[in-house]
């Protein structure tokens, strides 16, 4: 699967060499300013979605990790709110994008539905917007999926995990640029998906 991310030309991101991104320059003048984002409100009701298919795996030989499908989904979207909000400055464009790779490359790797009709990787959107409603600190959504990243290290296999940083780097670039906080946490999401440079 080639996946192709817009991101200006610009741009110097340490990513793998091996990674098919298509770079190409914005179409619309740097100078522009995107306009601030007004305070969104609730789309869904996050509280009513449960939890249901259960997968068990043992983590350092001693306890066990009860993960389900929405649950990953779920740190994705903590983590792709945490890369669009990490400069505190979270613009429509970005929110975009994030819908953009849901609709076109999520919802096509996965098309499993939960007991209440919902497309599993519709958690992204919903977790995201759920970050962005109670205005969660961008560190506390990285540390989320940092934290479940970690316990449970093989939960995302290659291919995802490159879509992950794809993801990310599509949200990043939505922009038109990518600055110094985004750069830094693109890397550190490098490092934590033990993807090589």
């Amino acid at each position: 699967m080639t996946l192709s991310v817009t991101i200006p030309c610009h741009i110097s991101v340490s990513l793998p060499i091996h990674y098919h991104i298509i770079i190409s320059c914005f179409s619309r003048p740097f100078c522009t300013v995107p306009s601030p984002l007004p305070r969104p409100q609730a789309h869904r009701p996050y509280f009513a979605l449960r939890m249901r298919r259960t997968v068990t795996r043992k983590v350092n030989r001693k306890k066990q990790v009860m993960a389900t499908y929405e649950d990953r989904y779920r740190s994705l979207g903590y983590l792709f709110y945490s890369i669009a909000w990490c400069d505190r400055n979270l613009i429509q464009a970005e929110i975009d994008s994030l819908k953009r790779m849901v609709k076109e490359h999520w919802l096509v790797v996965d098309r499993n539905y939960d007991e209440l009709g919902i497309e599993s990787a519709q958690y992204i959107e919903v977790t995201f917007d759920h970050a962005m409603d109670i205005r969660m600190p961008a560190k506390e959504a990285y540390q989320i999926f940092e934290t479940a990243q970690t316990e449970e290290p093989d939960r995302f296999d290659k291919k995802t995990r490159e879509l992950i940083l794809l993801s990310a780097l599509a949200i990043a670039a939505a922009s038109g640029s990518v600055n110094r906080s985004e750069a830094a946490c693109i890397n550190e999401l490098t490092e934590l998906l033990q993807l090589e440079h």
